[in-house]
């Protein structure tokens, strides 16, 4: 198909325009336009310069209407989270086995869990992606203190042993 080729069937540009009419958003509404603009006969780069927009993205819309129709116009592409290993529930379900065993009362720590994490993923992940993934979930690192910070050292305790009559 040549570029200047571009056809399409009399119901398709009225749907073209009576979903011109009810786009959305103003994104939406701007993608429809650039379609419906190509489906009245309008040449890639007079569309371009219609709508203030590159001539690769005429064509890329327009390729995208004739392989996804109308939704593929409507559909928000952005976003989201496509580097992710895991879908939040799933990463919600995984710490939700670790607070059970925390609630049994069993000592937590980051590296077991980061260890248990890899081989569920089953691929490399660094330990502050780990950490990121904890402060997502509103966890946070609390390890119990080895004494009271107003504990007296071991020479008073030894001293006032010694005062004390037997």
């Amino acid at each position: 198909m040549k570029p200047t080729d571009f056809k399409l069937s009399p119901a398709d540009t009225a749907l073209l325009s009576k979903a011109l009419q009810t786009a959305k958003t103003k994104s939406f509404h701007r993608r429809i336009q650039i379609v419906y603009l190509r489906s009245l006969g309008k040449r890639v780069h007079e569309v371009s310069e219609l709508t203030n927009c590159s001539t690769k993205t005429v064509s890329t819309l327009t390729k995208l209407y004739l392989e996804k129709g109308m939704e593929g116009l409507t559909t928000e592409t952005r976003g989201g989270r496509g580097a992710a290993y895991r879908s939040l529930e799933a990463e919600k379900a995984f710490l939700s086995s670790f607070l059970d065993s925390a609630q049994e009362g069993h000592e937590l720590t980051v590296k077991a869990m980061y260890d248990a994490y890899l081989k569920e993923i089953g691929r490399p992940m660094t330990i502050q992606g780990f950490y990121s993934l904890l402060r997502r979930h509103g966890w946070t690192k609390h390890s119990p203190r080895p004494e009271h910070p107003n504990h007296p050292d071991a020479r008073i305790l030894d001293a006032s042993k010694k005062l004390i009559p037997k």
